[in-house]
Order: structure tokens, then C-alpha cells, then sequence
């Protein structure tokens, strides 16, 4: 049925109210209060994703060279690593977080990441590390789901952006240190310690920041019932804003907010596809596909293989290091900088042009090394800039009572691009190498660049400054 006041079509156990919370939050300033939140929900992003190259960081400088398994095993291995196993823990995990809440979904996830991930340190069976790296995944997955939907349930719309963006700044120097400057120094002779210190860090740091941190979502508790639950979080971060910015807060506007309440808890995941929803779960769902194929997983799969025919191992991670921190340092803080000014959909296109270039300069000068950096540092920040702001772009498109689901299925579902993007890699690597590898570099840079990049810009939809409760209508 429909609300005639709201224009909100409502299901059988659905009722539409005056959205007191979620008003109040969207006129919060933008003071270190809401910082602290999305910094520690992005080092527990960034902290647990800091899993995923575990295969990818080992294969060429420890188990290649041992002859442990071949390479068409390797690529079926880091698809599963990061493909398969983060669909699965993805569309779970956000799932149960629409169902139970954000805050105790990223404490499981932090939890199911290290109890699978550490026995990688110990095997180099093929067999063993399918299992493994596949279940540690579900963690990963729940990481992927849960953080930006966190971060943007408490943004003010107009400062959405820079809230993101600028917090995603640690997410890319924490990313970079675990998983480029520590294999630097630790591997190949010290992998298990660098294994160890990585999936120490999200239940050891990130899982205690949470648990003492974090209030959970009060838009999601105004959209699950619990309206008095989230008028005390509210009510403590507004005294806290007015406290920091030494002035009263204006009046909330009620007039654009409508929230659903599911008086039953329900998580109505047929709206995925249904009307408007369906329309932009297709579009989502074909950017993220073909980015995970070849843009993020495709590249990366071959990466450490292509230059460690130029390199040596040592630079090899020092190459990673310096161009992905500078990449992604720069991105992110340019997108911190222009906030809203610039469309997310524009940005996903100047990741595809950024990662082209890239390309261009790995294929026509791979053995300099300071244009390998920039190569990589192109490359990374195009990776980033397209994930950053398609993981800001899936939960703003959606209602709360559906967002987390929305963005485990579309990010899940397009990790069907990460399970074939290294094996189809793979075999353009090998077939191809005749060429210097051309195959590979088109998939990567025109088939998981330029083609969503286009995509996005032609039918994603404008976000900028929105409102969550009238642009997810």
C-alpha cells in the first residue's frame, strides 16, 4: 500500500513515520565526534580487507617459487579468496545486520577473519588454503557490507563526502602499510610474522574500537522500531556537537524525512528487484562485475607475476607500496576536498580513465622503475576511487530498511567478477605472452575500466547533497 502523505510505497508490515531521528542526525555539524565514528569504522574496513592479498602477496615470492601448486591454481585460489567467499560472507553478513543491527555484524566479521585466516601462515597445500582463505573471506565480506553503510547512515548530506572520503584516507594508509610496506620487510624469509601481525590486527585493535566506539546506527534503529534506543544516541551526539562547536544546533526539518518502520523486523529483500530499485541494482551490479574482473582482481592477480620479472622481490613491494600509497592518498583526499561538488558516477569514470593510463605505462616501459610506481600509483587510485565511491553510491541509493541488504547483494554479487576476473586473467596472461601480455592489459583497463567507468556516467544515478530518505525512495 501507499502512505498518501509520504508518496512511500508501504508493505503489509510497514508503517510510515515522521523521521525525528534521522532529521536530527542530517543536521549535526560535521565536528571530530562523527570523525572518530568513520575512522574506526574504516580501520575495521581497511584492517580486515588487509586479508584479502594475502595470496596475492605469498604466491610470488613464496609458493611459486617452491613449485607448491601450478599457476592455474593459484588464480582459482585467489578467486575464491576473493571472490567466492566474499559473495557468501557479503550478502550473509548484511543480511543479518538489516536484520540485527550494524555494530555486532562488524564484531563477528572481525572474529571469523582471524579464527581462518592465520592457519595461511602454516600450509602450502592447495587443497588447505581453498578452505581457509574461502572462509576467512566471509569476514572479509562482512567488512566490505557493513562500514560504508555505517559511515553514510551517520553523514550530513552535505558533508557526506568528506566524512567518506576523508576517512577512507586511513583505510588507504592502512591498507598500504599491512599489505605493501610490511612485505617489504618481511617477506619472502619472514612471511608467517607478517601473516600474523595481519589478522591480529582487526580482533586485537579494530574489534575493541568497535565494541567501546561505536554506538550502533540510530537510523537503523529508528527503521526497525527502536525509536527510544536511538533518541538516547542521538540526544548524547547532539549534546556533544554543541559542546565541540560552541553553539546551538538549529531546529530539524521533519518536512522531507519519511522513514518506513518494519514493525516485524523484516528484511524486504524482493524491493531489490522491483521498480526503481531494480533499475539501479542492474546498473550497480554491472560496474561492480566487470570492475572486480578486471579492474581490481583481474589486475591484481597478475600483478606480482608481471613485475617480478623485472624486480626483484624487495622492489617488487616497494613499487606497491609507493604507488598505491600515492595513488590513493591522492584520490582520497581530492574526493575529501570537492566533497558533494562532484558526482559519485563521475568519479567511477575517472577511475576507468585513471587505470588506462596505467596501463599504458606498465605495457610500454615495465622495467623503469619510477614509471612503474606511477603505473601502480595510477592504477591503485583508480581501484580505490571506484570502490570508495561505489561503496558510498550502492547504500545511498537504497532505504535503511533494506541498505545493508542492498549493498551485501550488489558489491556480494559483483565479487562473481572477482572469482573469474584472476582465472580469465590468468589465461590471457599466459595466452597472450607473446605480446608483452596485451590480453591482460584490455581486460583490466578496458573491460574493468573504461566500460563501467562508461556505464556509470551514462546511467548511474545523481546523489550529490541528497537527502537519504527522499533519494532512496
Amino acid at each position: 500500500m501507499s502512505d498518501g502523505d509520504s508518496g512511500v510505497n508501504l508493505g503489509p508490515d510497514e508503517i510510515a513515520v515522521r523521521g525525528n531521528i534521522v532529521a536530527r542526525i542530517d543536521r549535526l555539524p560535521l565536528t571530530s565526534q562523527l570523525w572518530v565514528y568513520a575512522l574506526v569504522s574504516q580501520f575495521f574496513w581497511a584492517s580486515v580487507l588487509s586479508l584479502d592479498p594475502i595470496a596475492l602477496r605469498l604466491y610470488p615470492v613464496v609458493w611459486l617459487p617452491a613449485h607448491a601448486f601450478s599457476h592455474l591454481q593459484y588464480d582459482i585460489l585467489v578467486g575464491f579468496e576473493n571472490g567466492a567467499g566474499v559473495l557468501f560472507g557479503q550478502v550473509l553478513f548484511t543480511f543479518l545486520a538489516d536484520r540485527y543491527g550494524r555494530k555486532p555484524l562488524m564484531i563477528v566479521s572481525c572474529v571469523v577473519a582471524f579464527v581462518f585466516a592465520w592457519p595461511i601462515a602454516y600450509t602450502s597445500s592447495w587443497p588447505l588454503l581453498m578452505i581457509f582463505v574461502s572462509l576467512a573471506a566471509f569476514g572479509v565480506g562482512g567488512a566490505l557490507g557493513l562500514a560504508n553503510v555505517y559511515n553514510v547512515e551517520i553523514a550530513p548530506p552535505s558533508q557526506r563526502g568528506r566524512l567518506t572520503l576523508g576517512s577512507q584516507i586511513l583505510a588507504a594508509i592502512v591498507i598500504n602499510l599491512i599489505s605493501g610496506l610490511l612485505p617489504y620487510y618481511l617477506l619472502p624469509a619472514h612471511y608467517r610474522e607478517w601473516v600474523w601481525i595481519t589478522v591480529l590486527i582487526p580482533v586485537v585493535i579494530a574489534m575493541p574500537l568497535i565494541i567501546f566506539i561505536l554506538p550502533e546506527s540510530p537510523r537503523w534503529l529508528e527503521s526497525r522500531g527502536f525509536a527510544d534506543r536511538g533518541d538516547k544516541i542521538v540526544a548524547m551526539m547532539e549534546r556533544r556537537a554543541e559542546k565541540q562547536s560552541h553553539k546551538p544546533l538549529p531546529e530539524p526539518d521533519l518536512s522531507q524525512y519519511t522513514v518506513v518502520v518494519e514493525e516485524h523486523g523484516r528484511v524486504p529483500v524482493s524491493e531489490l528487484f522491483q521498480g526503481v530499485y531494480l533499475r539501479r541494482t542492474i546498473v550497480i551490479l554491472s560496474v561492480w562485475v566487470l570492475g572486480y574482473l578486471g579492474l581490481d582482481y583481474g589486475m591484481s592477480s597478475q600483478q606480482g607475476v608481471y613485475l617480478i620479472a623485472y624486480y626483484s622481490a624487495s622492489n617488487l613491494f616497494l613499487i606497491t607500496f609507493l604507488g598505491g600509497l600515492a595513488g590513493s592518498l591522492v584520490m582520497t583526499v581530492l574526493g575529501s576536498i570537492l566533497n558533494e561538488r562532484v558526482e559519485r558516477r563521475t568519479w567511477i569514470f575517472v577511475a576507468g580513465v585513471m587505470s588506462f593510463a596505467g596501463a599504458i605505462l606498465y605495457y610500454e616501459w615495465p622495467s623503469v622503475l619510477w614509471v612503474a610506481v606511477i603505473g601502480t600509483a595510477l592504477v591503485t587510485g583508480g581501484v580505490l576511487t571506484w570502490a570508495f565511491n561505489g561503496y558510498t553510491m550502492i547504500p545511498v541509493a537504497y532505504p535503511t530498511r533494506l541498505r545493508a541488504t542492498a549493498s551485501g547483494f550488489t558489491d556480494g554479487l559483483g565479487h562473481v567478477g572477482a572469482v573469474f576476473g584472476p582465472i580469465f586473467a590468468g589465461w590471457l596472461f599466459t595466452e597472450t605472452a607473446s605480446t608483452r601480455h596485451i590480453g591482460w592489459f584490455l581486460e583490466f583497463a578496458v573491460l574493468g575500466g573504461l566500460v563501467p567507468g562508461f556505464i556509470s556516467l551514462i546511467w548511474g544515478m545523481r546523489q550529490r547533497e541528497a537527502i537519504l530518505e527522499v533519494v532512496s525512495r
